[in-house]
């Protein structure tokens, strides 16, 4: 690497329907991130030099890159890792493993726990107080619901099915329900549905926030201290009017928890 070269982070989330990358641009790449951007892609296919171009520019000189992936989906990381290779292949790409992590884990097995979840962790981890304990609750196609101690120590949580899961299993499994648009905007005005659909998507809202929020209760009841919540996740709009107060809502922790692994957090 020459001394003018830049080089920057890209933290990448691959989930089981959306790609996220956050570009952390440093002056030694392995410190905290002085700025991000983000770029969505919605599946495998939406991968290609467009991405690249609002990643990486094509009047950025001497830009050497370090990728650094966490993924749940092998078929999409794999995609990707092509991808890479094929337009970039002298940039260093590693997925990286529970081993990367730096959180200690209190579980029965921790490379059975998803590395979304680890890393959400650590990234909760670094924003929570020193001397509160915290939950961090990552919404999207699953729901995850994990407990920080106040010493830092993943202690693991609760999986749920995300909304949309539950809307698909919903039209499946029922053949009179329909499948509800959970594109527009879900949030009840109204508790009682005044049609299926309404009644479907008020039922799968105010039903998962309940959920959440039972667990939210009986973690704190378990720890009784003060502790703080972090969401985060493509489906944490939902929850904006809904959870109580003393909630802290992050765009993306995964990306974040990406980053401080790297750093050496």
């Amino acid at each position: 690497m020459t001394s003018e070269a830049t080089r920057v982070l890209m933290a990448v989330d691959i989930g089981n329907t959306a790609i996220k990358i956050h570009r952390y641009e440093s002056e030694d790449s392995v410190s905290r991130p002085l700025s991000m951007h983000s770029v969505r892609q919605s599946n495998e296919e939406a991968i290609d030099g467009e991405l690249l171009e609002q990643l990486i520019p094509s009047q950025s000189k001497n830009v050497e890159i370090c990728w650094r992936v966490s993924s749940v989906n092998d078929a999409m990381e794999r995609k990707f890792q092509e991808f890479v290779a094929a337009e970039r292949g002298s940039d260093d790409y590693r997925r990286l493993a529970s081993t990367d992590v730096p959180i200690t884990a209190n579980v029965e097995d921790v490379r059975q726990v998803g590395i979304d979840r680890l890393l959400a962790a650590v990234g909760g981890n670094a924003l929570r107080q020193p001397d509160k304990p915290a939950i961090v609750i990552d919404v999207g196609s699953a729901v995850t619901v994990d407990f920080v101690s106040d010493d830092g120590v993943f202690q693991g949580g609760v999986i749920l099915p995300g909304i949309a899961m539950q809307a698909r299993a919903l039209a499946e499994s029922a053949e009179k329900l329909p499948v509800v648009d959970l594109s527009s905007d879900m949030s009840p005005k109204c508790v009682i549905g005044n049609s299926t659909k309404t009644a479907i998507r008020n039922g799968l809202v105010i039903g998962q926030i309940g959920a959440v929020r039972e667990v939210i209760t009986r973690i704190s009841q378990s720890v009784e201290m003060d502790l703080e919540v972090f969401i985060t996740g493509g489906d944490m709009n939902f929850f904006d009017d809904l959870i109580e107060s003393n909630v802290g809502f992050v765009e993306d922790l995964v990306p974040l928890g990406i980053a401080l692994s790297v750093a050496g957090v």
